[in-house]
Order: structure tokens, then sequence, then C-alpha cells
């Protein structure tokens, strides 16, 4: 792996290690978990701390469910990371491609880009209205109140560290290694059993890391359930968006990927026809191989059944029937998004 990132490790993983808590899950516990320990010591002071002090007791069901989401949201979160992250690598190393540095410092812009975000959408909101997510009596950031300060740096340096992980990711896995593909032309792997043209790991992690982006965006529609304020155009556009741009992170790679093994598909095919004419086969399509010949008779056989496998490859990194997959894990948002607004 040329000119590769220093490390694959998550932020989270270096925060865990920096702070001894992946010491202690590793002793108590299990090796890495210390990501999951240190969120889930935010996510307690949230839910069972400052959430009762900004906005009252809190409400068995509603509370219970908004807990619920956001607790299984998060730690889904870092799982899913680490899972693409290490396919990434995986595919990486099978390649020999190069990753360069651009790619690791996308990941500083998009998490300052979204603190940014955050912060600008503080300031207007908590100015106009007051709202049930940043505190009903916080009508502007300007008053400081400490609570809602420490609510603030919660979002951004736990919950938007875990999104700005998974985006960034995500949008790597669908872009670096298709796009290596086209530029560094690797030699695909024609003996392959299962007829992908040694491209199917790739095409999991294209395929596994879409899912992943869907259970996400899942989860995503069940915050109106807590936060009503959520319900309305804006959370639809919004949901309606990051559906399209999950599909098309999924097509556009997986279709450029399609066009290079068919393209290469196609000259190892003209190859082959070529060298079994030689060995006997003629245009009008009468066979003249000797039959006392057993080399000649072996080398067409060889040629023939390399022909025919060929013939049957797979031109995508996958087994188009896995579609069926990525229907259901792209339809499922789509259920529940319409029934909570249905409803909800």
């Amino acid at each position: 792996m040329k000119d590769s990132e220093p490390t694959n490790k998550l932020w989270l993983e270096k925060i865990a290690e920096a702070t001894k808590l992946e010491w202690f899950g590793s002793r108590f516990l299990r090796q890495g978990i210390g990501p999951y320990i240190y969120v889930g010591i935010f996510l307690f002071i949230t839910t069972f701390v400052i959430t009762p002090l900004i906005s009252g007791p809190l409400h068995l069901i509603k509370d219970a469910l908004g807990s619920f989401f956001s607790w299984t949201a998060a730690f889904f979160g870092i799982w899913a990371t680490k899972r693409m992250n290490d396919k990434f690598y995986d595919v990486v190393q099978k390649f020999d491609f190069s990753v360069g540095y651009l790619s690791f410092r996308l990941k500083y812009i998009l998490f300052f880009g979204g603190a940014i975000i955050i912060v600008g959408w503080i300031l207007i909101l908590n100015s106009i209205i007051p709202n049930p997510i940043t505190g009903s009596y916080a009508q502007t950031i300007w008053r400081f109140i400490p609570l809602h300060i420490l609510l603030y740096a919660i979002w951004i340096f736990v919950y938007l560290m875990i999104v700005t992980e998974f985006l960034f990711h995500f949008v790597r896995i669908h872009y670096t290694p298709p796009k290596k593909v086209r530029k560094e032309e690797p030699e695909l792997d024609y003996s392959d059993l299962e007829r992908t043209g040694g491209m199917k790991r790739l095409g999991d992690v294209l395929l596994s890391s879409t899912e992943y982006y869907f259970i996400g965006l899942t989860l995503f529609t069940f915050l109106p359930i807590t936060y009503r304020s959520l319900v309305g155009p804006g959370s639809t556009i919004l949901f309606a968006s990051g559906w399209i741009f999950g599909i098309l992170m999924f097509f556009v790679p997986s279709f450029s990927v399609h066009s290079y093994i068919k393209e290469k598909k196609k000259d190892k095919m003209k190859d082959l026809r070529s060298r079994i004419e030689e060995a006997g086969y003629e245009p009008g399509g009468h066979l003249e191989v000797d039959p006392e010949d057993p080399e000649e008779r072996e080398k067409y056989l060889f040629l023939y059944l390399e022909h025919e496998h060929l013939y049957d490859m797979n031109e995508y990194p996958f087994d188009r029937a896995i579609l069926q997959e990525l229907a259901l894990a792209s339809g499922v948002p789509i259920v529940t998004e319409s029934l909570i607004s249905l409803f909800f």
C-alpha cells in the first residue's frame, strides 16, 4: 500500500486510547470497546443529567424511545464506520492502490464545516423560537448557559464526530477504489470461480457500506418521535436528499467498475477468439483439429473452456441477484419515514 495514511484508526479510537478508556475496556471487557465507553459516558450524561435539568422531568415512553434510537444510532455509527474502514484497507491492500493524504484532510473539512453549520443553526434557531432540542427557555446562545454549552459541545465532539467519520468513510469507499480501478487498471482474475474477475471484494464493500448508510438513514427517521418540531417539509426534504444521495453513491461507482470489467472482458474475449481460430477454428464454423494430435486437441479444449468461462463472467463486481438486498435496505427507510410522517 503506497503513500498510505499514517494510521487507519478512527478519531474515537484515538480518543479512547488517549483517555485510557481502551485500556480499561480491554482489561475488564474486551478489546476495541473503548470508543463505545467514551460515547456511552456522554450519552448517559445527556440523557440522565443535562436533559432533565434543561427540559424538566423525563417522560418514560417518549424519553425512553428517544434514548433508545439515539443510543442505537451512535453505537451503530461507531461499529459501521469501523467495519467500513477495515474493508476499505482490505480492498486497498488487495489491489495495492495508493491512498494519498488529500482524502484524510477531507475528514477535518467535513468535521469543522459541520461544526460551523451546527453553531450557526443554534444561533439562528435559538434567537428566533424556543426549541425542545436546545431547551425550551434558551432563546439565544449568547446567554452562555453552562448546561447548554455542554450540550452543544457533546453534539459537536461526540455526535458530529460519529456522523463525520461515517460519511467520510462512506464517501471514500464509493469514490477512491472505483477511481483507482479506472486509473491504475488492475488485471482481472479471469480464473475467478465466482465469475467476478476478482472484483467481488470491491462489490461487497460497495454494497455493505450502502446498507449501513440506509440503516443509519432509517434510524434518522425515528427522530420526530422524540422531537416533534422536526416533523415537517424540512425533515422530509432532508430525508429525500439523503436517500437519493445513498442510491447515487452506490450505482455511480458500480457502473464505473462495470464499464471497466466489460471493457477488459471484451478485449480478453477478442484475444481468446483469435487464439481459438489459430488452434483450428475457421470462419465458416468448421473445426480443423487433428484427431491424431492430442496436444492440439488439448490446446483447443482448454481455450474453449476458458472462452466459455469468460463468456459467463459477470460484468458487475457482485451478483446482480444481490440487488434484492439493496432494494430491501433502501426501502425500509422509505416505509418508516412514511409511517412516522403519517402518524406523528
